[in-house]
């Protein structure tokens, strides 16, 4: 990781103490990092795409959205980076109102016609492509006295991603990748997942206490959707963290309650 920072120390002609390290996580898809009004990220797990990346932030942006603008492309420390301005913002907490405001944006995004170059399959880290199947076959979630009723729900959330290309998604649209400022919706990030698939893939991957929120703003624009299907969707992405154990035992067993909670 040093030798990253120092290579975009001597780029940005700055020291590296002006550098912020956002991102290192050794299963992470990529290395971030924060330079005076740039974000760099480097490939890792997967391979950078930045045709693909310029293209969904670009769609964002008509649909409304603050996104990333592409500002350089290249190759240091032998890693592929792409450059980007840094948004504005903080994470919001999944109980704030301006998660509604959220789930609108998320409803004219996917109500925006996408134009050539968005993309039409996955291009995520391994364990994300491989996430149905995961949580299908989950002998932790198995043992679940839900998961007779679980199951066929997942099932259904699988055969949607393999067949519905109707609107362009952001694919991770997460607390995390939300940037906030005095209540405002200032930035969309993270688009790496985005494709094109169903508005109940992206809604699935909501936070789960935060769903009820974006749920809400979403339907007052679009009411047009699966709730069972996104429940599904929503219970893959939980039960296939759980059984890779990127999340403890307590964390999915509160999850796995809210969404209850949320879908009774």
């Amino acid at each position: 990781m040093h030798g990253i920072v120092e290579a975009i120390a001597r780029l940005e002609k700055v020291n590296e103490r002006d550098l912020r390290l956002l991102q290192a996580s050794p299963s992470a898809n990529a290395v971030v990092v924060e330079a005076p009004g740039l974000i760099y990220k480097f490939a890792m797990g997967a391979p950078l795409y930045p045709a693909s990346e310029q293209a969904m932030w670009s769609h964002g942006r008509r649909a409304g959205m603050q996104t990333p603008i592409l500002r350089r492309t290249g190759e240091v420390a032998g890693r592929a980076f792409i450059a980007y301005n840094k948004l504005l913002g903080a994470a919001p907490k999944p109980t704030d109102d301006v998660l509604v405001s959220a789930g609108r944006a998320l409803a004219r995004l996917h109500a925006a016609p996408p134009r050539r170059g968005y993309p039409m399959s996955q291009r995520a880290r391994p364990r994300r492509m491989r996430r149905f199947g995961i949580a299908l076959e989950s002998s932790k979630a198995s043992a679940l006295r839900r998961w007779a009723e679980y199951r066929p729900l997942i099932a259904d959330a699988c055969r949607d991603w393999e067949t519905s290309h109707s609107v362009a998604t952001h694919g991770d649209y997460r607390c995390a990748n939300l940037l906030v400022v005095d209540g405002t919706l200032t930035g969309v990030i993270d688009w790496s997942d985005g494709r094109m698939a169903s508005r109940e893939s992206d809604l699935g991957g909501v936070d789960a206490r935060a769903l009820p929120l974006v749920m809400t703003g979403y339907s007052s624009v679009n009411d047009l959707i699966s709730i069972p299907l996104v429940r599904g969707y929503a219970l893959a992405r939980i039960v296939a963290l759980w059984e890779s154990s990127v999340i403890s035992d307590d964390a999915a067993s509160d999850t796995l309650s809210t969404l209850d909670k949320i879908f009774r």
